[in-house]
């Protein structure tokens, strides 16, 4: 058997920052800083909060800082030695990563840490900096999608939406009255005590524990502004787009809570129904029918919310009414079925061999669990939790709990010349 591959060591520093370290023999490193602040912050409840500021921040920080005061002098040194860095913004918090060659570990982690708590910020950076982000608010017409249909879904079958596109980007207005001054109210954030920090590679693990804990934190705080997630319209009906090439049935479900274990038990059925291997949903409606080409599944969970949809594009809207009486007893009869559900359980743990081939993916993933669930989940606990399932009760408890015709919604997308 392997060794396991999502295993960290976890030092909790004085200052209150936890380092979660993942040794792998590669020569380089990657390194994660995860800010408590996100987009769910950027409202004037704050100090120095407004709509659009946790993203606007994370722009503008990058620029120049006091190691590095040369516009953009960090990213081409980290650049030139075949590293690169990027940063993302997220409901709750801020991922910054900077992977680099291990020869540059220390002048990158010097740098990275003068840009997070020291940056240089000109008024003419952010005047550059405000026709950037307008740029990326208004490609994103169909926000939190990027397409009519995708709109429609987020925000008219479910509402999933975390919060507004002005609070995600700000308005017009919003832009203009952010000055360097209201940056580095807002950036007194990142300094928190619940920073986290995630390295993996090759690295050298005591000069970053003690770049970090020689940060000086404080107990910080900020109130969340998200919208709730919610059914609008979860009863059976159809919608017409242009851009919907065929009829598609989807069957979603949507809670306002996340268990760990249960979210990975709707997880798990979804992918077990619409597998291209031996999946029961997909044996029927292609192999048997040849109504579809395939299934598409995907579950979405955080501290607030769980989601999970099956999206089935069909060739001809005849089956629509037959998919919507058989389905239900199909799904009810396969996660009964034990010496299927075994099947599925091997296949997942030998498929799960090819997971986490690169540090990449290893840190990514840390990093997703830790923002969703506050916790990294070891390959083990995943192995665990497959063959649990060996007893299918618990995915039937799963089904009834998110998937059964009293919670779940349904709509089926059309094409507009479908439904003239």
């Amino acid at each position: 058997m392997h060794d396991d591959r999502k295993l960290f060591s976890t030092h909790r520093l004085s200052n209150g920052v936890t380092v979660y370290s993942h040794a792998m023999d590669v020569p380089y490193f990657s390194i994660h800083v995860i800010a408590p602040v996100g987009s769910a912050h950027s409202h004037g409840g704050n100090p120095g909060g407004r709509m659009g500021m946790a993203h606007f921040m994370e722009h503008t920080i990058f620029h120049r800082s006091k190691m590095h005061p040369e516009k953009g002098s960090f990213e081409k040194l980290i650049a030139l030695k075949g590293g690169y860095w990027n940063a993302a913004t997220g409901p709750r918090a801020t991922d910054i990563h900077l992977t680099v060659a291990l020869d540059a570990q220390q002048e990158a982690i010097d740098g990275l840490l003068s840009h997070l708590l020291h940056p240089i910020i000109t008024e003419d950076d952010l005047a550059t900096e405000r026709g950037i982000v307008r740029n990326e608010r208004d490609q994103r017409r169909y926000y939190p999608s990027d397409s009519e249909e995708g709109r429609y879904l987020d925000l008219e079958w479910m509402h999933t939406q975390w919060y507004s596109r002005e609070q995600l980007f700000g308005s017009d207005e919003d832009l203009e009255a952010m000055t360097p001054d209201s940056v580095h109210a807002f950036l007194r954030h990142y300094a928190s005590n619940n920073l986290r920090v995630v390295i993996g590679g090759g690295h050298r693990l005591a000069p970053v524990l003690e770049a970090f804990a020689a940060i000086p934190t404080e107990a910080l705080t900020l109130s969340e502004q998200v919208e709730p997630v919610r059914w609008v319209n979860r009863a059976y009906h159809e919608k017409a787009f242009r851009d919907v090439g065929t009829p598609t049935y989807h069957l979603g479900s949507l809670t306002p809570s996340c268990d760990f274990q249960e979210a990975y038990a709707l997880r798990f059925m979804l992918g077990f129904l619409a597998n291209y291997v031996h999946g029961p949903l997909y044996e029927w409606l292609r192999k048997e029918n040849g109504w579809t080409y395939g299934i598409e599944y995907g579950t979405s969970a955080a501290q607030d919310r769980t989601e999970g949809i099956l999206r089935i594009p069909l060739n001809t809207a005849e089956a629509i009414p037959i998919i919507r009486e058989e389905i239900h007893g199909r799904i009810r009869a396969a996660l009964a079925d034990t010496t299927l559900v075994a099947s599925e359980v091997a296949r997942r743990n030998h498929e799960r061999l090819f997971h986490y081939q690169t540090l990449d993916e290893r840190l990514f993933e840390a990093v997703s669990e830790l923002e969703n669930h506050e916790r990294i989940v070891t390959e083990a606990e995943y192995r665990r939790m497959n063959e649990q399932f060996t007893d299918t009760t618990l995915l039937t408890k799963a089904y009834e709990t998110y998937l059964a015709p009293d919670v779940a919604g349904e709509v089926v997308l059309l094409p507009l010349a479908d439904a003239d």
